[in-house]
Formats: structure tokens, sequence, C-alpha cells
């Protein structure tokens, strides 16, 4: 799982999620990118990312890629995923949900 983080406190997985998120599911290796350079190199292994915003022409870089996470409220900033394969999830009060 890879979580693109933000320079806005509430943008991202604090210390406490991540280590839950460890605790909870053995099997998942958490990627945090701090630029969006690591990102982009993650990409091509995530399965699930968790992110504010994603934009469309990256799914074609992300062969393993099931679901993309997002706590945005409103308005949708993930676009959809043309081929369907790959799921979106969104919380419609802008907080983290799995």
């Amino acid at each position: 799982m890879v979580c693109l983080k933000s320079s806005v406190g509430s943008f991202f997985l604090n210390q406490r999620y991540q280590k839950r998120i460890n605790e909870v599911f053995l099997d998942i290796c958490l990627m945090e990118a701090t630029e969006k350079e690591a990102f982009h190199a993650y990409l091509k292994d995530a399965d699930w990312l968790l992110t504010w915003q994603f934009r469309s022409e990256l799914y074609g870089q992300t062969p393993k890629l099931a679901a993309v996470f997002t706590p945005t409220a409103g308005k949708d900033w993930v676009p959809h995923d043309l081929s369907n394969r790959v799921k979106r999830s969104r919380s419609p009060d802008a907080s983290w949900r799995f």
C-alpha cells in the first residue's frame, strides 16, 4: 500500500494510523511517499493507494493496482479507471475509511 504524504497534516496518515494498519494487516507493506518522485516510483508495485488526488494517466503505470482510497468529501479527486480494473473508494466526510 502506498500513501502520498502531504504538507497538510490532515491530508496524510499520521504515525498512529500507520501503526494501526501495520498491526491489523500483517501482510501489508505500507510505503509512505514524501515526494512525488517517490510516489511515482512506488506505483509499479502498488496494490492499494491512499491519496487525495490521482491523475487518470497514472493508471497505466500501476499494473498491480486494485484500489485507490481517498478521504475527499464533496468532490471526487480520483477519476474513474476506464478499464474498470481499479476500484475507487472515497469517504463522504473527509476521513480515512477502509
